[in-house]
């Protein structure tokens, strides 16, 4: 897993060389530098955090020209600390999974000094003797004393909670737990060569053989679960987790030539066979936007309507009606994954949908399947999680979507709610991206998912439209799915452009097409409108409804017709009153009057014009004149201009002298 790219030394207002350089001096603590993100060298994998000195750990140091030298030749390295006897450091690390453990136990752990990492808690403890160990005192937390080292997270702008000075012993509870849990383990591995040695080391050599073979942890780890060494075990998946552990570390040294012979992949060339009559048909369901064995996206900030518009098309699907204008070629079953609304909140939505859209409850006909994540452990159901620093797929999930019977399409909403990976690991992103992509050519269904957006949109609504970086992993997400489209609010330009009053501006939406892998983009946006519909119980919902864009905006274009011949005929009414109280008039004259008699003639969104703004339009306002009517007859208000240049007066008048 590559790291969280993280402004170093930000929070200290130093470089990450002074940081280093501060640790040694000040607190004698020695140093080296660790690799920020996952590297490939001649063939052979380190991974992030791992020290970039020859023999790890054991070259840390204190010596300042050292220092200065490796971080001139890395200045992007993170800063490692190494543990035990070396800085006197004890570390207990606690990542996500074990977070209640650390919660239960807090008061009682007490550390002096706290740091904050990208995953979670260091507490530091002075060094007890202990040696490293992963997941001995609980799942999700591990501890570092001799033999290995921490990246010392304060230096690179995370918090810390207490000083160095502050750092204490071991609590005896935890140097108990670890020397049990040793001694056991020396009990059940027999050194004389016996069965148990004998099995442990079968599953380690059966492990890597699939590590090197290239087979994910998941398929490793139901392949040899059955396996009579970690049947033995208290717990045999996290059995043959630790051996794929210690096969990954043994291959991270190994040369890539070494670990599996090497296959050549297939190679389709294209030459007099290529028929493309027979290539397959896409198989759309709702055209252009959900297609058969691929995935879309649809991203936006939050009131934005994602939800209802996955709603709205899951029921599109499941009674093949076209809610919103478009076409929808094939229809069947949709399971959706609800992250966010309960089920109350959800049937509300349903209801709306089905009393504007008069669709009675047996046309669902059972085909609209929903999972609530408020009624259930989301930890058991979540499509994927970090585990040891790696992405890791919860295949029996999957299994269990790939498997759901007469199903069309699978939408997540939103795709937050159904992971806990790190989105701005894109290799992390990624496999849960392919894998969703994977499912949906496997089990040959749509899948579909609501993603939220950067700050971008915070102060321009619009600000993520057409922008695919703004979508949170977008990288990730434009190379896996086939389709990205956007929901946003209207900004008053947009809603201008469509003729859209200001008051009702915030009843609409854009549906923007982002990405369309296989055709070409809409032509514009598409609008929605959100009604408000009753249900039964007597509470209003939203409802999206389509929007005929070009019916809108001519009908707006009409209404500004409209009200500029109203404004143009006040306008002339006003002058005409003007004029027989005194003739002819100044421009400024005439600004002045405008500006105390009908100042809401001359407007701007910042209110009514001052009286020099008035004065310096009125003379195109009238342009060749304006009809309008004096004591009952027909009359035209005329400007007429004298001088030139700077000199320039204008004058307005009657056309005819003997109008009154």
């Amino acid at each position: 897993m590559s790291a969280d790219p993280i402004t170093l030394g930000e929070s200290q207002g130093q470089s990450t060389l002074q940081a280093a350089l501060s640790l040694a001096e000040e607190y004698g603590l020695p140093v080296l530098p660790c690799r920020r993100i996952d590297e490939v060298i001649d063939g052979r994998r380190y991974r992030a955090k791992s020290p970039l000195t020859p023999h790890g750990y054991k070259n840390a140091s204190t010596s300042i020209d050292q220092i200065v030298e490796w971080w001139t030749q890395r200045p992007d390295a993170l800063i490692g600390v190494p543990t035990g006897a070396a800085s006197n450091l004890f570390c207990i690390d606690v990542d996500p999974p074990g977070a209640d453990w650390y919660a239960n136990n807090f008061n009682r752990l007490n550390a002096g000094r706290i740091h904050t990492t990208p995953r979670g808690h260091h507490l530091l403890y002075r060094a007890s003797g202990l040696g490293c160990t992963t997941r001995t005192l609980a799942d999700g937390v591990d501890t570092r004393g001799e033999g290995g080292h921490i990246i010392f997270w304060p230096a690179h702008g995370l918090e810390a909670v207490g000083d160095i000075e502050d750092v204490g012993p071991l609590p005896a509870w935890v140097t108990d737990e670890l020397k049990a849990a040793y001694a056991r383990k020396t009990e059940q591995t027999p050194s004389d060569g016996g069965v148990g040695t004998d099995r442990s080391r079968d599953l380690l050599a059966r492990v890597g053989r699939d590590v090197r073979a290239g087979l994910a942890n998941y398929e490793i780890i139901a392949k040899h679960r059955a396996h009579p060494h970690a049947v033995d075990q208290t717990d045999a998946d996290r059995a043959v987790q630790r051996c794929i552990d210690k096969a990954r570390e043994d291959a991270a040294g190994i040369d890539a030539d070494d670990q599996y012979e090497w296959v050549p992949p297939p190679v389709v060339t294209y030459g007099e066979h290529f028929d493309p009559a027979a290539i397959p048909l896409r198989e759309w369901l709702i055209r252009g936007r959900y297609a058969l064995g691929e995935g879309t996206a649809i991203a936006g900030p939050p009131g934005t309507n994602k939800s209802s518009l996955l709603l709205t098309d899951a029921v599109q699907l499941v009674t093949q009606r076209s809610l919103l204008g478009e076409a929808i070629d094939k229809g069947g079953g949709v399971l959706f994954l609800v992250g966010e609304d309960r089920r109350r909140d959800f049937d509300a939505r349903l209801a709306g949908l089905c009393e504007h859209y008069r669709i009675p409850p047996l046309e669902l006909g059972n085909r609209l399947h929903v999972v609530y994540q408020s009624e259930i452990n989301p930890a058991e159901y979540t499509l994927a999680r970090m585990v040891e620093d790696m992405a890791t797929l919860n295949m029996q999930m999957f299994d269990w979507l790939g498997q759901f019977p007469s199903l069309v399409a699978l939408f997540i909403d939103p795709m937050v709610s159904w992971h806990r990976l790190i989105e701005n690991d894109n290799m992390a992103m990624q496999q849960l991206c392919i894998a969703l992509r994977g499912l949906a050519a496997q089990a040959n269904i749509a899948v579909a998912f609501d993603h939220h957006v950067t700050k971008v949109a915070m102060f321009d609504p619009e600000a993520h439209v057409g922008n695919l970086a703004a979508m949170r992993g977008g990288s990730t997400i434009a190379a896996d799915m086939r389709w990205a489209f956007t929901m946003a609010r209207l900004k008053p330009e947009t809603a201008a452009q469509f003729g859209i009053a200001e008051e009702d501006r915030k009843v609409y939406r854009r549906l923007d097409t982002l990405k369309a892998s296989y055709g070409p983009d809409d032509e514009g946006p598409r609008l929605l409108k959100i009604e408000s519909v009753r249900i039964a119980n007597g509470e209003y919902v939203g409802v999206l409804t389509p929007v005929d864009a070009d019916r809108l905006r001519a009908d707006g274009q009409e209404r500004r017709e409209q009200a500029e011949q109203d404004r143009r005929r006040q306008l002339g009414d006003a002058l005409a009153r003007m004029l027989r109280e005194k003739r002819p008039r100044s421009a400024a004259e005439a600004a002045l009057w405008i500006e105390t008699r009908a100042p809401e003639l001359f407007t701007s969104k910042r209110g009514t014009l001052c009286h020099r703004s008035i004065r310096d339009r009125l003379p195109s306002e009238i342009g060749q004149g304006i009809d309008t009517v004096s004591n009952g007859k027909p009359a035209r208000i005329v400007v007429r201009a004298s001088g030139s240049g700077n000199g320039t007066r204008h004058e307005i008048d009657f056309e005819q002298q003997d109008v009154p």
